[in-house]
């Protein structure tokens, strides 16, 4: 099975810098994330969470090796001609830019 991946632009809200991906659609997913690199290309503001959150697998194995612990400020995300402001969830080591969760599907 072949991952489903969408074009997408996210552009910081507050700098104006706005980048291309390819974000992987997951509706087993909750939450919407995004890796550190993509948050330092992006130089997008991120604060840290009151508890850390863990995202396991199906393997069983944390994404990214570790809980995550921060969290961005608003990041405009552009599908087509959609948009909306999200917060994502920073994942340290992640081989996908972004994942969009089931939280988009709504």
């Amino acid at each position: 099975v072949l991952p489903f991946l969408i074009p997408v632009i996210l552009e910081n809200l507050q700098t104006k810098n706005r980048e291309r991906y390819m974000a992987l659609i997951d509706t087993g997913c909750t939450k919407c994330l995004i890796s550190s690199q993509a948050v330092v290309k992006l130089q997008a503001s991120q604060y840290k969470l009151s508890k850390p959150m863990k995202f396991e697998q199906v393997d069983g194995s944390l994404l990214g090796g570790h809980p995550v612990e921060y969290v961005t400020d608003p990041l405009k995300l552009e599908i087509g001609c959609h948009w909306e402001e999200i917060c994502f969830l920073v994942v340290p080591k992640m081989r996908e830019d972004l994942i969009l969760g089931i939280i988009l599907a709504r």
